[in-house]
């Protein structure tokens, strides 16, 4: 199970879990000059709305045992650990029962919360998948995120950093 969450630290932090089980994290960040300044990028890309992203960390759970119940903190000793989250396991390959809600990218407005009423008891998960495209302008590759809330946000997926060899 990877999970990212952003800091304002730009040293590794890490996550334990389970019993006793930890994993470092990898940080990565970008900058404007990064998202900002081909000459492919039109308004208001490259100018308005710069949001500095601080710095997004990535760790794995390995080790997880199928159809169970664990307990997660992120964060460090010097800046603070994250309240106590818990997620289940999905049932071991092969077993008929998985119950999920897909759906893509709902566009970009601010995060709200129109889609929480798809949370029920009885959802296993609600997966959200959606790309960055739209952030850079005429990309020609797609950065994928999955985002499996069990109650909460665990996102997992794919980050690159930007380049213009990304770009025609």
């Amino acid at each position: 199970m990877r999970l990212r969450w952003v800091s304002g630290d730009q040293k590794p932090q890490q996550v334990q879990y389970g019993n006793g089980q930890k994993a470092s994290s990898s940080v990565s960040t970008f900058s404007q000059a990064d998202m900002c300044t081909s000459s492919l990028l039109e308004s208001p890309a490259v100018d308005f709305g710069w949001h500095d992203p601080g710095y997004i960390h990535s760790a794995v759970m390995t080790g997880l045992n199928p159809s169970t119940t664990y307990s997660y903190k992120y964060g460090s000793d010097s800046v603070g650990w994250s309240d106590e989250v818990t997620f289940r396991t999905p049932p071991a390959g092969g077993s008929n029962q998985l119950t999920f809600l897909a759906y893509g990218d709902m566009g970009k407005a601010p995060l709200d919360s129109s889609v929480e009423h798809y949370i029920q008891d009885n959802s296993w998960s609600l997966c959200r998948i959606s790309e960055f495209g739209y952030i850079r302008t005429h990309a020609t590759k797609e950065e994928l995120t999955v985002e499996v809330w069990p109650n909460h946000l665990i996102d997992s997926g794919l980050t690159e950093p930007s380049s213009d060899k990304n770009f025609p």
